[in-house]
C-alpha cells in the first residue's frame, strides 16, 4: 500500500500559519522564472477541473523543456540561498522527486516560500499552467504537535489504494492537517497537498484519517485539542 503525482499545471498550495493567510508567492516566482515571450492565456477547462484550485494561471511560451528545467533549477537555488526562504511551514517535507513525464506533459512539485508549487508544462502546445491550491482554514489557535509526539493511537484505519491508481500502478502522496479533539477523535481534517491530483488519493486519505482515534492529549492534567500534520504515502508493490 502506498501514495504519489498529476496533470497539466503549476501549483501553489497556500500553507499559512494558523489564523493567517500569507501573500501568494506567485508574482515573485513568475518574476524570477522570467519566461521569455511568456503571455497570459485562458486556461483550458480540463486544467481548471484537474486542479480544483481557487486560482489558475496559464502561460503560452516558446521555451523548450530543457531551458525551463534550467530556469526552475536556478529559481530553486536562489530560494535555498535566502535566509527568509524558509517560508510559513518549515515542517512541511519537500518529498517530491524531480520532473515527471506523462507523454508530452512534464510536471514538477517543490516548495517555494513554504508553499507547494506544481509546474506542469506541455511542450507541444507551449503551455505552462500555474495554480493556487485551496488551503486549510484555521479558527482558534491550537498547539501544533508532531505525529510522533501524540499520545498512544487507539485506532488507525489504513487508507485504501484508489481503484484507478491500482489499475495504472500509480503511487501518490497526500499531506494532511488534522485537528484532534479533547476526546482524541479527529474533529477536522483538510488536505495541504496531493500528488498526483487526479486519482482520488486525497479522498482516500481523508476517509481513513477521519476514523483515527488517539488517547486524549493532556496539559496540566486536562485534555486539550491539538493540531498535527501527517504524510500518507501510497506505494505500488
Amino acid at each position: 500500500m502506498g501514495v504519489r503525482y498529476s496533470w497539466l499545471i503549476l501549483v501553489l498550495a497556500a500553507l499559512p500559519i494558523a489564523g493567517e493567510r500569507a501573500e501568494s508567492p506567485l508574482p515573485k516566482f513568475e518574476d524570477r522564472l522570467a519566461l521569455p515571450d511568456g503571455r497570459l492565456v485562458d486556461c483550458p477547462p480540463s486544467i481548471l477541473a484537474a486542479t480544483g484550485a481557487a486560482e489558475v494561471r496559464c502561460f503560452a511560451t516558446s521555451l523548450e523543456f530543457r531551458d525551463l528545467k534550467k530556469r526552475v533549477r536556478e529559481v530553486r537555488r536562489l530560494e535555498r540561498d535566502e535566509p527568509a526562504a524558509v517560508g510559513h511551514r518549515p515542517d512541511l517535507p519537500d518529498f517530491w522527486p524531480g520532473w515527471i513525464r506523462h507523454g508530452s506533459l512534464a510536471e514538477h512539485r517543490f516548495l517555494f516560500e513554504g508553499r507547494v508549487m506544481l509546474l506542469v508544462f506541455d511542450e507541444e502546445q507551449g503551455l505552462l499552467a500555474v495554480a493556487l491550491e485551496p488551503h486549510c482554514a484555521h479558527g482558534e489557535e491550537l498547539l501544533d504537535v508532531k505525529e510522533k509526539d501524540l499520545p498512544r493511537s487507539i485506532h488507525k484505519a489504513r487508507p485504501e489504494m484508489p481503484e484507478q491508481a491500482r489499475i495504472e500502478r500509480r503511487g501518490g502522496t497526500v499531506v494532511v492537517e488534522a485537528t484532534i479533539a479533547e476526546t482524541g477523535e479527529i474533529s477536522e481534517v483538510c488536505v495541504l497537498a496531493e500528488s498526483p491530483v487526479r486519482y482520488g488519493f486525497a479522498e482516500s486519505a481523508l476517509k481513513a484519517i477521519r476514523q483515527w482515534r488517539y488517547e486524549p492529549t493532556l496539559r496540566g492534567g486536562k485534555p486539550i485539542a491539538v493540531r498535527m500534520s501527517t504524510t500518507v504515502t501510497y506505494e505500488i508493490h
